[in-house]
């Protein structure tokens, strides 16, 4: 560092770079994650920011083996329950199908667009998608309306962050006013 000068900012970047970053994430990224108690206060503050259309709540069966899905298909008709088609097909050591809750909100939904308009309990086609075959299961329609705070949780957090980080430049602001130097500004751009 003492002898190349390229080295030496380098050095400076990368220490300075690191140093933001750590702050960062002490200040914004991982506060935003565990103050709940603001999380909430936030929420509870903006809850018009957190609002949704048309939604359906759906359980999905979720293969990469068509043979499987099939399989599930069958099960379904029959009037299994998903803990009874979790136990049967994935009787073996290989996680052969996957089941997930999900919402999806009317007309962000490509494939699942098939789910409005349904009564609970209807089920969906195979639908194939990539390389991964799936069932959909209609467990309920939600109207347009305000998002649970669950529901939206990871959109507030996104914008907990935001809110952080605009606080925090505005108190770094007022802490170290930033002082524009004309004349030597000038000189850089001769």
């Amino acid at each position: 560092p003492k002898k190349y000068r390229d080295y030496r900012e380098l050095l400076k970047e990368y220490r300075d770079g690191i140093l933001l970053f750590t702050l960062t994430e002490d200040k914004v990224w991982r506060k935003a994650v565990e103050d709940t108690v603001g999380l909430k206060k936030y929420y509870n503050d903006n809850q018009s920011k957190f609002t949704a259309g048309e939604r359906v709540v759906v359980t999905e069966y979720i293969s990469e083996k068509r043979p499987v899905i099939e399989e599930v298909q069958k099960l379904l008709a029959s009037g299994k329950t998903e803990k009874e088609i979790d136990t049967e097909v994935n009787k073996s050591s290989a996680l052969n199908i996957r089941i997930r809750t999900q919402n999806y909100e009317k007309g962000k939904a490509e494939q699942e667009a098939v789910m409005f308009g349904k009564q609970p309990g209807f089920r969906s086609e195979i639908l194939e998608g990539g390389r991964t075959f799936r069932i959909l299961v209609l467990q309920e329609n939600l109207p347009a309306g305000q998002k649970s705070f669950d529901d939206a949780k990871s959109e507030c957090i996104t914008q907990y962050q935001n809110y952080l980080e605009a606080e925090w430049l505005k108190e770094l602001e007022s802490k170290y006013p930033v002082e524009v130097k004309t004349k030597v500004l000038e000189k850089l751009y001769k």
